[in-house]
């Protein structure tokens, strides 16, 4: 026997001694279990080597295996009995076993689970049946983990699940993610960056249980697992408005936004928020009753059918803007940080991203001006971008085509300086209510307004779209109505025209503030009519490319000895004067006398051109369309550039000093094939012509070449 030895202290078939087993030992229980849970490999082994002692013990080697058969015929009968008794305990799974806290008692009941069971320790196992496994389980996790809910996506069409997971003796947590993340091997080991246990062992386990839960639970009678409509978005949907109504519809991404979605909701006292409004109202200060009202006018842009806007209050610095901006936050959420605020170093994919999102909720970005630097002062480029209500189509990490954004909001700003200027594009422009701030301080003490909408914030949001609800939609379209009616009446009174594209946003802030006073405030503190039809501004003022058109033509004086300068002869233009430097050339200045500053066209390279509109901050294509719709612009077919043949005679001029000498045909040839396209930046000095092609290419090759577009504007 052997001596020494108890069963807890053996792991495996190695750890016993062959040389001193004896008959008895065959027979021991001992041998029997340690068969059982080894692996074939130390099976396999064991057998061999007491094989090598058969004639020792006095036992035949077809004794032995006959022995090892009886073996493993118990063994499997044993798992058989096993996997029995699983199947007749397993038939639910009691989730109130595994004290669920009462945020989570909805899913606390019995769910089918077929094989599946919640082990001692917590792991989900499934009993293996198959007599040819060595296994006796499948572990599909380590932990609890269920899934709870099915989301048909309203905006999407795809089907997202929400899984419930809990680990060790913390507190219950959930996901919701694509129904194929569950689905794939490679893509089911993502759920291991929210803490769920899950990698590539078992990932194939999980998957497969979840599978199976999911379709024992969503049918039948008792199902568990409930199939709903959700969104990705916030505010108005099919009836209700996110994220106060989620009894119809719910939000599933809400991890993506998990900041932002836990911001908005009431909190502190709403009479101590409430008596501070009132008092800041009352101020006579226009610039904070502008935030909150388009704050709150941001929910109605959708039922206006008009495009998103932009309020922009600006001003000296410590005058109160982030005090005014935090205020406009705290109607719907907590203000503090970057909580709801957004940070203005987002890229524009990020802004547009959260615009999504918040949907018909306002998007507050502090800073403006941190923005505008990121955009090279270009602003028209990035209003467009923000206020077009929808993004481009753009690849994911996993080179799938993300769907397009989209949004119907305000987005409330504020800076230093006005957002527009004189040389922006006047579509831009028509997208932005600019608002100075006025002399003195907005608010008489800023930090104790800080400290109370810190505690307090989150109430006036959501009574206004229970006003919405009850009446109060149909009470502002009519108010709208009136408002822009008179604005009409009184710009044709002053014998102005006012801008459309500003006229809807200030009529929709001015209803906005008048239900605001009808059905909370009640104490007479609006917006003054006469000042806001003054920050409209006019058509003269705002829709003018023709202030971009000039400055073009400002900056290609100012570069003039940048340009080639020819003189018009009838239909020919020879070329008069070469750039300053022939490195730096923009293209030909075409003038109709020996005053060569004094020109009548202009061919521009299409590059210059650009850069030119960027510093502008005006769009190219906008711009082009402009001079091409008055006749300013000369065009191909169906183009909006022309090919411009610009210096003829560029070759020989740098590559002779003598006089103009006829070149052979080859030459000919050779020259333009070389040169098309291309325009020389190097001079090369070579006094005569070679005299071969081969060494005329290596001269072309000698000299820096770089390419331009064949397009060209003619101007």
């Amino acid at each position: 026997m052997v001596v020494g030895i108890s069963q807890q202290e053996i792991e495996s078939l190695n750890d016993i001694d062959i040389d001193k087993l004896e008959l008895d030992d065959l027979k021991s229980d001992i041998l029997i279990d340690l068969y059982c849970d080894s692996n074939k490999g130390e099976k396999m082994a064991f057998l061999i080597d007491l094989k090598s002692q058969s004639k020792r013990i006095g036992v035949s080697k077809q004794d032995i295996d006959g022995l090892f058969k009886g073996y493993e015929i118990d063994y499997r009968e044993a798992l058989r009995e096993q996997s029995n008794e699983y199947k007749k305990k397993s038939k639910e799974i009691n989730f109130r076993d595994l004290e669920y806290s009462e945020e989570y008692i909805d899913y606390s009941g019995n769910y089918y689970s077929g094989s599946w069971n919640v082990n001692g320790s917590g792991q989900i196992v499934k009993p293996i049946t198959n007599p040819n496994s060595f296994e006796t389980e499948l572990v599909a996790c380590s932990h609890p983990i269920l899934p709870v809910r099915l989301y048909n996506n309203i905006q999407t069409g795809k089907e997202k699940v929400k899984l419930l997971f809990r680990k060790g003796n913390s507190t219950w947590k959930d996901v919701v993610v694509d129904k194929s993340v569950i689905a794939s091997t490679n893509k089911i080991t993502s759920l291991a960056d929210f803490g769920i246990e899950v990698n590539s062992i078992n990932a194939k386990n999980l998957i497969m249980y979840l599978a199976d839960m999911i379709s024992y639970n969503i049918t039948g009678k008792g199902a568990m697992i409930e199939t709903r409509v959700s969104t990705e978005k916030l505010g108005w949907i099919n009836g209700s408005f996110l994220p106060y109504d989620s009894s119809n519809i719910e939000l599933d991404n809400q991890q993506q936004f998990i900041r932002c979605l836990t911001a908005i909701n009431p909190v502190g006292n709403r009479d101590t928020w409430f008596n501070l409004v009132r008092k800041i109202r009352n101020s006579g200060r226009k610039e904070a009753l502008f935030c909150i009202v388009c704050s709150l006018a941001s929910v109605l842009i959708n039922h206006f059918n008009a495009l998103p806007f932009i309020f922009n209050l600006y001003g000296e610095s410590g005058k109160g803007k982030t005090v005014a901006l935090m205020l406009a936050a705290s109607v719907w959420a907590n203000p503090d940080g970057n909580n709801y605020i957004v940070d203005a170093k987002s890229t524009q994919t990020g802004l547009e991203l959260t615009l999504g999102f918040l949907n018909h909720l306002p998007l507050l970005v502090d800073d403006l001006a941190q923005l505008k630097n990121k955009y090279d002062d270009n602003l028209s480029e990035m209003i467009y971008a923000l206020c077009a209500g929808s993004s481009k189509v753009r690849a994911q990490k996993n080179m799938e085509l993300r769907t397009p954004s989209t949004w119907s909001n305000v987005i409330v700003t504020n800076s230093e300086h006005p957002m527009t200027s004189e040389s922006m594009s006047g579509g831009a422009i028509n997208r932005v209510i600019d608002v100075e701030i006025g002399d003195g301080y907005i608010f008489e003490d800023g930090n104790a307004v800080v400290e109370t909408i810190k505690q307090n914030y989150g109430f006036l949001g959501k009574e206004f779209v229970e006003v919405l609800k009850n009446g109060g939609l149909e009470k502002v379209k009519e108010f709208q109505k009136d408002f822009l009616q008179q604005i009409n009446d009184e710009a044709k009174k002053q014998g102005i025209n006012k801008e459309e594209k500003q006229v809807i946003p200030m009529s929709i802030i001015l209803a906005t503030d008048k239900l605001l006073d009808e059905e909370i405030f009640k104490d007479g503190a609006i917006l003054d009519f006469k000042e806001c039809f003054g920050i409209i501004g006019t058509k003269d003022m705002v829709s003018d490319n023709e202030k971009a058109y000039l400055a073009i033509l400002d900056t290609i004086s100012a570069n003039g000895g940048k340009f080639w300068k020819s003189i018009q002869n009838g239909s020919i233009c020879n070329n008069k004067v070469a750039p300053a430097d022939k490195n730096e050339n923009w293209g030909r200045l075409i003038c109709a006398n020996d005053d060569l500053d004094d020109f009548i066209k202009v061919d521009i390279i299409k590059s210059k051109f650009d850069k030119i509109c960027g510093e502008i901050g005006i769009p190219t294509k906008h711009q082009l369309t402009w001079l091409e719709k008055n006749g300013l612009l000369e065009c191909e077919k169906g183009r909006r550039d022309k090919l411009v043949k610009i210096n003829a005679e560029l070759l020989e001029l740098c590559l002779t000093k003598t006089k103009r000498k006829r070149m052979s045909l080859w030459k000919q040839r050779v020259c333009r094939l070389l040169f098309r396209g291309c325009q020389v930046t190097k001079v090369t000095k070579v006094t005569t012509f070679p005299n071969t092609p081969h060494r005329l290419i290596e001269i072309f090759l000698d000299i820096k070449i770089k390419k331009i577009y064949t397009q060209k504007y003619s101007i």
